[in-house]
């Protein structure tokens, strides 16, 4: 049974509905399970390969390259070949690191699932997220000084220690305000 809105999943213990013994759960829960048999027709073991890839190589591999597919041998589900595609800066990394990630697949089975890594370099299908580093604007201690002088009248600690970062904040964003 689902409710209005979709958002939950109405399970119970057994096959006939008794109210007593039902409980919710989301659907985000169900996702591995039902999308399974789709990707074992495309050749993955399970979804699970897809949706925990940043987990088993790592965040600074998983937002350069993506799983395209994961082939077996006949009436065989070891020693496979998984096709990753790539950017072609990321390509060259991935082939010298391929016998870690490799080794961080096959300890993700718990047997030897995959022997071969073949990539493919192109445009992803998705776009990373690039995270840009703000460069650190030093407060000079003149200016610090005269924060804590202004709130040093205040006897709560955890709100005077709030306004300081209050004020190093305002102070870091008209420093580095751009004139017209």
């Amino acid at each position: 049974m689902v409710s209005d809105l979709g958002y939950t999943l109405y399970m119970t213990s057994n096959r006939t509905f008794n109210p007593r013994h039902t409980y919710a759960k989301t659907v985000g829960s169900f996702i591995g399970r039902l999308a399974t048999p789709i990707f074992q027709s495309h050749g993955f073991v399970s979804a699970s390969v897809l949706l925990d890839w940043p987990q088993i190589v790592g965040p600074e591999f998983a937002r350069f390259c993506e799983v395209e597919k994961l082939t077996f041998p006949y009436k065989q589900r070891q020693n496979g070949r998984l096709t990753v595609r790539a950017s072609s800066a990321m390509a060259v990394a991935i082939t010298y690191q391929e016998p870690l990630i490799l080794e961080k697949i096959n300890s993700y089975f718990g047997y030897q699932a995959v022997s071969k890594l073949v990539i493919l370099q192109g445009p992803l299908r998705h776009k990373p997220e690039v995270k840009l580093e703000k460069k650190e604007t030093p407060v000079p201690a003149e200016v610090m000084a005269q924060i804590t002088e202004q709130v040093a009248n205040i006897e709560d600690e955890v709100l005077r220690q709030s306004l300081v970062n209050l004020g190093v904040g305002v102070y870091k964003k008209n420093a580095i305000k751009i004139p017209n």
